[in-house]
Formats: structure tokens, C-alpha cells, sequence
């Protein structure tokens, strides 16, 4: 995002840049769907083989067990929580199912062909070893909807077999999806005041969650206030416009961008396209089986040959740039000899 609008508002600074998964127009006052961040995460596991059904379905089966001590104390033992965040009550499902959810997200964003440690160690193509633990069709009952969550998030968090418990309620917890890039109330903060973006599930059939759309802004003031009122936060700090008022909604005058988008990436849903399409000089590519800024990072043996294509085309996007940077030097500075003549009477 940053890459595209440092070119946008500095365009005398920088020649070009490549926008790689960068979801400029995902605000409310766009016309991004609230729900499809989500939507495209089901569309990630479901190519690589889940059941959408099965997964769905596996929601209730947590509150099944979730409705009864009995049933709490079974999914304590079976995801090995932390007794700190041990289920209490009916309602700390929640707690559970949202972080379950996040590792799906998670897993979408980062399913590359090879193993990486961007947000947690995980294996190649991840979300396909993910829906091996969904991908039957027969009746399923609820311990086996269950155990299929238990794995995928043990997958997501614990794929090297370190660690012995898990913590899911954010009140008393530090995990998180995104612990690995930094602060963990770095992003949180940025959600709060300039960087909100209309996020939320409408469950099937648009995605394998459940339904909390709509998004609304007093929603999101209402969590920020219970999450940093105690450092200062006010709902005047939330500016849901502040991108699309300083950058624009659209860049008729923009020039010399590339944005990348993996079609595979649940944050493609705010791109500048969600096809392959040049409007002058801004140029849309879509890697079909790209994940988040696939193209962005170092060379593989197991790349793609589309995030190969990808990155060929940028390099000559690069140069091209460049040698219209040169030119246009060259020319500027090529000024005839200046009068030596003195003015001075």
C-alpha cells in the first residue's frame, strides 16, 4: 500500500513501484464487499480440496460441546488450553472459534509451494495439508468436526511440535496470528484510526464462518475503546476516510505502478483490480495460485511458474522505469552554456 502511494503523492521522488498485495481501496467508503475478505479465504482452501460443508458444519459442533461443563472441559483437554483461558462458560466458545479462525485466515494468506516462517514455521502449500483433515464427504459426527479444528490450528501454531498448550482468550492471552511481524498492538492500533477496514464473515454461501456482518463503525469504536481506552484512545481518533480522503479512490493521474495480486490472497479483495487489465501506466497483474506478496519474496525451486512470469514482467516494468528516468535526466541537465557575462554595473 505504501509503495503505491508514496508513487501517487511523491511522484517527483519515486520513478515507480510495485504494490504487491496491496488492498488500497479496502475502506468503508468504498465499494469493497464487507464480506469478502472471508470469501476468498474459502475459495483458497476450497482448491485445494476441503469440504466447505465440513467445515461449517464444525462450528456448531464446538458450541455442542461448548453448551455443556462436560463439553468444556472435553475441549480444553482436546485443544490444550492454557488453564488461563481454560472455557468457563457457553459464550468463551467465542474466544475458541475466533481463534480457530484466524488460523484459517492465517494459513491462506501464507500458502506457499515450500516451507516458510513468515507468521509461524508451516510447510509447503500448508492449506492443502489443512484440508486433508477436511476433505471427506461421508457423515462426520461431532468429536470428528471437532478433533479437524484441533488439527488445523495445532498445524498453524504448532507445526514444529514445541509447544505444549495453547492460549485463546485474547483478555489474558499473547497469542496471535501475526505475533512474528512485531507488536501485537501495532495493526490493532492502525484498525482503530486510519487504517479501518470493513472486515466480517456472512457464514454459507459465501464463506465457511459464520454470519457477524454487518460491519459498522460503532463496532469498531466500541472495541477500540475496550481495547486501548486506557491509553488515551477516543472514537475521534477513528478517521474511517483518512486513506481514501489523502490517496484517492481511484488515481486518474496516477502513473508507473504495478499491482500485484495473488488470486489465492484473501487482501486481493481490495485491489486496484481483481483482474489482469493496463490503464495507461498502472498495470494489474494476478498470479493465479499466488498467496500474499508471493512475488515479493526470494527465489524458490519450487516457485511457481506464475509467480515466475510475475516477477519476469516486473523486472521489465523496472527497467523500463528506469531508462525513462535516465533520459529524462540526461535532458534536464543538458542545458546550453550559461551566459558568463557579469550583470553587476
Amino acid at each position: 500500500m505504501l509503495a503505491a502511494w508514496i508513487r501517487i503523492k511523491y511522484p517527483h521522488l519515486v520513478e515507480g513501484s510495485i504494490a504487491a498485495s496491496a488492498p488500497v481501496f479496502w475502506f468503508p467508503s468504498t465499494a469493497v464487499p464487507e464480506d469478502i475478505f472471508d470469501n476468498i479465504v474459502t475459495r483458497s482452501f476450497v482448491s485445494f480440496g476441503c469440504n466447505s460443508d465440513n467445515i461449517a458444519a464444525a462450528w456448531s459442533a464446538l458450541e455442542q460441546f461448548a453448551s455443556s461443563e462436560q463439553g468444556r472441559s472435553h475441549l480444553n483437554s482436546l485443544f490444550k488450553l492454557e488453564q488461563k483461558s481454560f472455557l468457563q462458560t457457553p459464550e468463551d466458545v467465542q474466544f475458541l472459534k475466533a481463534f480457530i479462525r484466524e488460523s484459517f485466515e492465517s494459513m491462506a494468506m501464507v500458502n506457499y509451494p515450500y516451507p516458510t516462517e513468515f507468521l509461524a514455521p508451516l510447510p509447503g502449500w500448508p492449506v492443502k495439508v489443512a484440508c486433508g483433515y477436511f476433505n471427506s464427504t461421508g457423515q462426520r459426527t461431532a468429536e470428528e468436526h471437532a478433533t479437524s479444528l484441533y488439527s488445523i490450528v495445532n498445524l498453524y501454531y504448532n507445526f514444529t511440535g514445541e509447544r505444549e498448550t495453547l492460549c485463546v482468550n485474547p483478555d489474558v492471552c499473547d497469542d496471535s496470528a501475526y505475533g512474528a511481524l512485531g507488536d501485537p498492538l501495532g495493526w490493532p492500533w492502525q484498525a482503530c484510526t486510519e487504517m479501518v477496514m470493513q472486515l466480517c464473515g456472512s457464514g454459507p454461501p459465501n464463506d465457511f464462518f459464520w454470519k457477524d456482518c454487518p460491519f459498522t463503525i460503532e463496532g469498531v469504536i466500541e472495541g477500540c475503546e475496550q481495547q486501548f481506552g486506557k491509553i488515551g484512545y477516543t472514537k475521534q481518533l477513528t478517521r474511517p476516510d483518512w486513506a481514501i480522503l489523502n490517496y484517492g479512490s481511484y488515481y486518474p493521474s496516477a502513473s508507473n505502478i504495478i499491482f500485484s495480486n495473488g488470486y489465492l490472497d484473501p487482501w486481493s479483495g481490495g485491489g486496484w483490480s481483481l483482474k489482469p487489465q493496463t490503464i495507461g501506466s498502472l498495470v494489474s497483474i494476478i498470479i493465479e495460485d499466488g498467496a500474499h506478496h508471493y512475488d515479493l519474496r526470494g527465489s524458490h525451486p519450487d516457485d511457481t511458474e506464475a509467480v515466475k512470469e510475475a516477477r519476469k514482467l516486473e523486472r521489465i516494468y523496472i527497467g523500463k522505469w528506469i531508462h525513462e528516468a535516465q533520459k529524462r535526466f540526461k535532458k534536464m541537465h543538458k542545458h546550453p552554456r550559461r551566459n558568463t557575462k557579469s550583470f553587476r554595473r
